[in-house]
């Protein structure tokens, strides 16, 4: 085995480091180039190799990714109910496309006694079946999202109608208390 002067390294280490470059890799660089991918491309980075596997089950770089994005964990409390942070990116990810979303859906349409089940959306999906009517939702809309669940993607579809309806009466409102 060849081994080198300089560093003391292996020729085998050297080419496992070439191969992963785990020790290039610091935890706050391979979190600014998660913050720059989706959540589908950050899942697929983390099934590359082994290393990269390991790297990814650190706390550090989801807890970076949910500050970049400003996810919270949904309990009130510290203690009770604290999840991973790669458990709060993941549930914070937009039911369609995996981008970060920041629009909550309330599946329970928000009664006390029932747990709150929200759905995240991205801005881009909400905004591109907010003006369209239930029935065109029901057939074009979030097309990955009927394939595997039908049920799910009626309801959602139907709370995604609530909610545009709800805020497009809100600035008819507004408009007309302008007007006077």
């Amino acid at each position: 085995e060849f081994r080198s002067a300089s560093n003391n390294q292996t020729a085998t280490d050297h080419r496992r480091t070439m191969a992963c470059p785990e020790a290039l890799l610091l935890d706050n660089v391979l979190a600014n180039i998660c913050g720059y991918s989706t959540g589908y491309e950050v899942k697929s980075l983390g099934l590359v190799c082994y290393e990269l596997c390991r790297l990814f089950k650190k706390d550090f770089i989801w807890q970076f990714l949910c500050k970049m994005y400003n996810f919270k964990h949904k309990s009130r409390t510290r203690t009770r109910g604290w999840k991973p942070w790669r458990v709060v990116y993941w549930r914070h990810l937009c039911l369609e496309c995996s981008s970060p979303g920041h629009i909550m859906v309330d599946l329970n349409g928000g009664r006390f006694l029932a747990p709150s089940d929200l759905v995240p959306v991205c801005h881009d999906c909400f905004d591109s079946v907010a003006d369209m009517t239930l029935p065109e939702m029901w057939k074009i809309a979030f097309p990955s999202l009927k394939k595997r669940n039908e049920y799910l993607h009626r309801f959602v579809m139907r709370k995604i109608y609530e909610i545009a309806a709800n805020k497009e009466a809100r600035r008819r409102k507004h408009k007309r208390r302008r007007r006077r």
